[in-house]
């Protein structure tokens, strides 16, 4: 089967805003685009299908609230919007609030200083996730979290109808108590004989 390959890139310039906490730790925060039209470019390559690049600009609306929660730990548990918000548009914010998501803090203790093992649930449902922990020999306030995660298959049925791989590599400031960088690389794969994602056809 030929392979193809589609690519999403998001620009857009936000902010994210703490305004509230709670007595367990949890902070609620908002995310603001500073652009009306960020920017949504997906870059198709397929030997059979034309090839190039689609922009979509202009035709979602990010301008609306969103808010979302993060645990004392560091990791993202909900999100919140309008109603009436788009589907695509709920998709890429919380894509985008979920790139903060990461277990870098033990409860009473503060920033994670070994590598651990754990089971999260996220945006993108539960994943086993094993974690590194790094520090900067050039700056001794750097501390790197390196984040690998597999999806927790539930049924085991067609064990090969998809596979899915994630990393993200968190950068954190200790001094000003910011995260300064944060990257991520998610690969997935399909079967082609698979019908766990029941896509179907109309006429």
């Amino acid at each position: 089967m030929p392979s193809s390959q589609t690519n999403w890139i998001f620009r857009a310039d936000f902010q994210i805003t703490p305004y509230e906490a709670d007595d367990a730790g949890n902070t609620n925060c908002s995310l603001e685009f500073f652009k009306s039209s960020p920017v949504l470019e997906i870059v198709t390559s397929h030997p059979e299908v034309d090839q190039g690049r689609h922009i979509v600009t202009g035709k979602l609306d990010f301008t609306r609230w969103f808010t979302f929660t993060i645990s004392g730990e560091g990791v993202v548990t909900a999100f919140y919007t309008a109603p009436d918000e788009g589907d695509e548009v709920i998709m890429i914010k919380k894509g985008v609030a979920n790139q903060f998501s990461a277990r870098i803090v033990e409860p009473g203790i503060g920033l994670r200083k070994r590598a651990f093992d754990t089971e999260e649930h996220d945006v993108g449902g539960p994943h086993q996730a094993t974690y590194m922990v790094l520090r900067s020999d050039d700056d001794p306030h750097q501390v790197t979290f390196v984040k690998r995660s597999e999806p927790v298959r539930r049924d085991d049925t067609e064990p090969n109808s998809l596979t899915r791989s994630d990393e993200k590599v968190l950068i954190k400031n200790e001094h000003i108590g910011h995260i300064v960088s944060i990257s991520n690389n998610d690969a997935f794969a399909v079967s082609a004989s698979s019908h766990a994602l029941n896509v179907g056809t109309k006429e």
